[in-house]
């Protein structure tokens, strides 16, 4: 039997068929795929969007607070009980209608078109005693109407929405979709007929929490949002929580740029706070200082400023930074102490000697000469010259460059020049430290190292009173083509010595090296030792000819 599904759908594909060829006939035989149609900006949503608007939607007309009767202004719809408390106590529960009024049993129609929540209760009052005379009244609210209102200008798309009385601008707003990228946060209107715009600045309650500047909606209401305005715009830089650009509304002062920017970072050098004000009529700047050192616990105290004045479109606020702000100094300090590790320094000019004492001191493994200290300041310093010459092949170098860039290339950048083992004796080796130094103090090496022409180079055990030649002994004795003469002594920090003139004295970490006979020496000797041979056969020659000749 066959299967009733596959039966219709291989209907419908068929179905399909024809009608696409029917079509591809019916133009001519020219086939045209559809065209593409591309999205605007305003089609695209993303997931952000549509929970906003589903958010929006489940807190419509939810209650932020209790209404202020004071504030509240009733309309068509809007739900209320009169309770009457006479002998037999009577409640009304009652809708006010589409013309504002209310009609009560047995007291008439009271007229509250436009009327507060509180002018409404002393005319209800007032009505139902003319009827009961010494009756207790009491109303409330118990439903609140919902009403149209219109968003109009840079919105995602104009709309008009549900509301009520409940809701503020920013709701209506979230409900609509949104505003356009290049929308007004701050000189949105409320349209209400009857009366003046109501302005409507979203940024100061987005920022502030001010519920003034995001008014509750009433029914009829248009919603004006328009585009903002680049050059209207204000502008705060420097030391403060947020560095902002706004647009500029009519009434803006001093401190409402700073509530915007988040009031004052720890570091915001108050005294001299710079505002940069534009010229329109000759496109040049004015520049003037301000002292509002006696905001910074007042600011968000609602009291009035000191100081305070309106700002005007286009001016530019710049807070300084007190200088070195809680800037981290530090240098560290390793090896051969008791404490090592990093440390604070204070910038008042804190010595080597400190350093050392705050790290326990030198152990009795320290090796004083071996010590150094590194500035990483000097480290990171460009040489613009020895960097030109690396590039350059030492062939195309004239004399000057050459020795230059010899000297820079053996040199041992940052390496600063500190008698450690005489680090008390002398102030000059106990120099003022500076941010990033870094100290190490190696082990005592206790051998001598013998490098160069010996037979057996190596560390060589360290023994008190020894001279170089014994060293050079215990290291198998001078190789082949030692250069004896110009053996070198050289200590751990550079030093060199002649060996054989004995002005120094062998230490642990000691080098002894024998260098070997340059090429040029060994050539020099043998020409000239060839020289004097030949002169020597001319005159054993002549000597000879002289001889037979008598």
């Amino acid at each position: 039997m066959n299967n009733p599904i596959g039966v219709v759908r291989t209907t419908m594909v068929a179905l399909l068929v024809l009608w696409f060829a029917g079509s591809v006939q019916a133009q001519d035989d020219n086939f045209r795929l559809p065209r593409m149609r591309f999205a605007t900006p305003g089609d695209y949503d993303t997931a952000a969007y549509k929970i906003a608007q589903d958010r929006a939607k489940e807190t419509a007309g939810l209650m932020e607070a209790e209404i202020d009767p004071e504030i509240y202004i009733v309309g068509p719809t809007d739900g209320i009980v009169v309770s009457i408390f006479v002998a037999r106590p009577v409640e009304y529960e009652l809708e006010i209608s589409p013309e504002g009024k209310i009609v009560i049993p047995e007291v008439g129609v009271v007229n509250l078109r436009g009327k507060t929540l509180a002018q409404a209760e002393t005319l209800i009052v007032s009505a139902v005693r003319r009827v009961y005379k010494t009756a207790e009244v009491a109303i409330a609210l118990n439903h609140l109407r919902t009403f149209k209102v219109t968003m109009l200008g840079a919105v995602r798309k104009p709309l008009t929405v549900e509301a009520s009385a409940a809701d503020r601008v920013h709701e209506i707003v979230e409900r609509a979709g949104g505003l356009s990228f290049d929308a007004s946060l701050r000189r949105i209107e409320i349209l209400r007929d009857g009366s003046a715009p109501i302005p409507v600045d979203l940024y100061k309650f987005y920022t502030l929490g001010d519920k003034n500047a995001n008014p509750t909606v009433l029914g009829g209401d248009r919603i004006m949002v328009p585009y903002a305005q680049e050059r209207q715009s204000l502008q705060i830089n420097g030391a403060v929580p947020r560095q902002d650009t706004l647009e500029f509304v009519p009434g803006d002062s001093l401190s409402t740029l700073f509530r915007f920017a988040g009031g004052f970072t720890p570091s915001s050098l108050l005294d001299s706070v710079e505002v940069v004000r534009f010229s329109s009529n000759s496109g040049g700047i004015n520049r003037f200082f301000v002292d509002i050192s006696s905001w910074r616990d007042h600011l968000f105290s609602g009291e009035a400023l000191t100081g305070d004045f309106a700002l005007e479109a286009g001016d530019r606020v710049y807070v300084r930074s007190v200088p070195e702000w809680l800037r981290a100094r530090r240098v560290v300090v390793m090896g051969e102490v008791y404490y090592p590790g990093e440390y604070a320094v204070s910038r008042s000019g804190e010595r080597l000697t400190d350093l050392v004492r705050r790290a326990g001191g030198f152990t009795d493994q320290a090796s004083l000469e071996e010590a150094v200290l590194y500035r990483k300041q000097d480290i990171d310093v460009i040489d613009k010259e020895f960097q030109r010459l690396q590039k350059v092949p030492p062939s195309e170098m004239n004399d000057e460059e050459l020795r230059y860039y010899r000297a820079r290339a053996r040199e041992n950048r940052g390496l600063m020049s500190v008698d450690f083992k005489n680090l008390y004796a002398k102030d000059e080796n106990d120099i003022v430290l500076r941010e990033n130094d870094s100290i190490y103090v190696p082990p005592i090496k206790n051998y001598i190292n013998i490098l160069g022409r010996v037979n057996s180079p190596g560390n060589v055990v360290y023994q008190p009173g020894m001279g170089y030649e014994g060293y050079i002994a215990l290291a198998g004795g001078y190789g082949y083509r030692a250069d004896e003469g110009q053996t070198l002594v050289i200590k751990p920090k550079g030093e060199q010595f002649l060996a054989e003139n004995k002005n120094y004295t062998i230490e642990p970490g000691d080098n002894i090296l024998v260098p070997e006979e340059s090429d040029t020496k060994f050539i020099d000797v043998f020409t000239e030792s060839l020289t004097i041979a030949a002169q020597i056969v001319t005159i054993v020659g002549v000597v000879i000819t002289l001889v037979r000749l008598q």
